[in-house]
């Protein structure tokens, strides 16, 4: 009598190896969403990994280390996702619209928020890398907006062709810093230190609000200072993108 012997198929082990990835994929994803999260209340420096392990359901803190090579890692990893889900593009603005091409970059930042599962953390999570005082973060942030920010700067200067470019630049960068601050909704704190805390909360006011301040950095009547009425931090942070965006 012949004994039956059972066949392992030729494909087990591909299919695990690929519900493998599939788990490990789940993984990373969870925890760059806890990054987002965790970010955007306590900022990238201040986030304890273990809270990041425990908010992404994650076994322990081998498991960032395993996925992303440790805390440097994961902000690399999180900078990238926000990078894929952020549409650059700005559409055609009639000439000398400053403030059309400037709600055009705040409704980018809207359609961020509805992007994946994090909602506004995520336009609060940048928000909070710009105001680090750790270069990490900081130039995580830089390099994520840079090309958004040269964008717009290339569209105003098709307009405005007289003001000069390294000033139109970091003009644009200001603006921009504040719009990406009021989108955020930081909390007061943050906001008074932007000079910021009085902007009205109803979603209509506060973005004609912002984007008539923006507009008014801009389009300053004093070229060579445009700051004087905008805090050091911005101007620290513009400066930075400015650079990496003329690399």
């Amino acid at each position: 009598m012949a004994v039956s012997t059972s066949v392992i198929p030729s494909n087990s082990g591909a299919l695990c190896m690929k519900a493998r990835q599939e788990r490990g994929d789940i993984t990373r994803r969870k925890i760059v969403l806890a990054a987002v999260e965790l970010g955007a209340r306590l900022g990238f420096s201040n986030m304890p990994l273990r809270e990041v392990v425990a908010l992404s359901e994650s076994r322990n803190i081998s498991a960032i280390h395993y996925h992303f090579k440790g805390k440097e890692g994961l902000l690399r990893e999180t900078v990238a996702t926000i990078d894929r889900a952020w549409p650059s593009d700005l559409p055609d603005v009639d000439s000398g619209n400053i403030q059309g091409l400037l709600c055009q970059f705040l409704l980018n930042l809207e359609r961020l928020k509805q992007s994946e599962a994090w909602q506004a953390d995520v336009v609060r999570f940048i928000a909070r890398l710009c105001m680090e005082d750790a270069k990490g973060p900081q130039m995580a942030a830089a390099a994520l907006l840079a090309p958004r920010l040269w964008k717009v700067s290339e569209a105003i200067e098709l307009m405005y062709p007289a003001i000069p470019s390294g000033v139109l630049r970091q003009r644009v960068g200001i603006a921009c810093l504040l719009l990406l601050t009021i989108a955020s909704n930081l909390d007061h704190v943050c906001m008074a230190a932007l000079n910021c805390e009085d902007v009205q909360t109803d979603l209509v006011q506060r973005y004609s609000y912002a984007v008539t301040m923006a507009a008014s950095v801009i389009m300053a009547d004093c070229p060579s200072s445009p700051d004087t009425e905008i805090p050091a931090l911005l101007l620290t942070f513009s400066n930075s993108v400015t650079a990496l965006a003329s690399d």
